[in-house]
This record gives C-alpha cells, sequence and structure tokens, in this order.
C-alpha cells in the first residue's frame, strides 16, 4: 500500500487543521503544535478522509457511529501491522 503523500499539499495540511478545530475540538495552542509538527496526524488525516468519503458531520449529513469508529481502528491497526 502506498502512503498518500498529504503533507506535500498545503491545502490538504489546512483541510486537517480545519478539521482537528470543527470535528476534534482542538484550541489554539493544541493547533500550533499541529502546525509545527504535522508528519505526526497521519491518522487524524486518515480520519478527515473518512468522514468526507462517508459525508460524516460536518462534510455531510450522516451522523458519526461507532461503527465509524472501528474502521477507523482498522486503519490504523493495520498501518501498524505494515511498519513491523
Amino acid at each position: 500500500m502506498t502512503e498518500e503523500k498529504w503533507l506535500d499539499d498545503y491545502g490538504k495540511i489546512l483541510s486537517v487543521g480545519s478539521f482537528l478545530v470543527e470535528v476534534k475540538d482542538y484550541k489554539a495552542s493544541d493547533l500550533l503544535y499541529f502546525f509545527e509538527k504535522p508528519h505526526k496526524f497521519d491518522m487524524e488525516y486518515k480520519e478527515l478522509q473518512y468522514y468526507v468519503e462517508n459525508e460524516i458531520y460536518p462534510y455531510g449529513d450522516n451522523e458519526y457511529t461507532h461503527i465509524a469508529w472501528n474502521d477507523l481502528c482498522y486503519i490504523r491497526d493495520n498501518k501498524l501491522e505494515e511498519s513491523k
């Protein structure tokens, strides 16, 4: 599986920053850390993609469900397995 180079796209970095504020309730001081070290937020980028693809609020009308969290954990766990 090829990792998407989202860090090379300034628009995607801004999108993740917006996602952190709108969905994750990040405060300004937390957001500053993101802009210092965006490479540490790969999981949040994948979560943003999941929200957009599945039209989960605020990126659509669907509500967040526990099933969505299981899918995100599956993505994370596969990534951990691939790095071994």
